[in-house]
């Protein structure tokens, strides 16, 4: 896919399945996806709690549990509305200066 369709795609995927076994400090694919409005099904694990609001921007979903994935998956097809509502509660993510700002009052307020 040449570089400059990559994000028309995103965009235009009904969501970011992001099944991790592991703890991320961070995803770049679902900061990538929250910044075109593409929610996300994710792993109960690592970053993704922090970022996901489960039910209004996305799906958490027990790591490793494929009962649990298949469950999320069907209820995605089954409520077709469910994938709209989801993607209207998408908040784009934080910039760089944003975040370090956070990460520096953080500091600041530990003193």
């Amino acid at each position: 896919m040449p570089h400059d369709q990559i994000w028309n795609e995103l965009a235009s995927a009904s969501l970011v399945a992001i099944p991790t076994h592991w703890y991320e400090a961070s995803s770049l694919v679902l900061d990538e996806g929250f910044m075109v409005g593409t929610p996300a099904l994710a792993s109960n694990l690592g970053v993704f709690p922090e970022k996901v609001r489960h039910g209004l921007d996305g799906l958490l979903v027990p790591p490793a549990d494929t009962a649990a994935w298949r469950t999320a998956l069907q209820r995605l097809h089954d409520q077709p509305g469910l994938v709209a509502s989801l993607r209207a509660n998408v908040r784009p993510p934080l910039t760089a200066e944003a975040h370090t700002a956070q990460v520096l009052a953080l500091y600041a307020s530990l003193k």
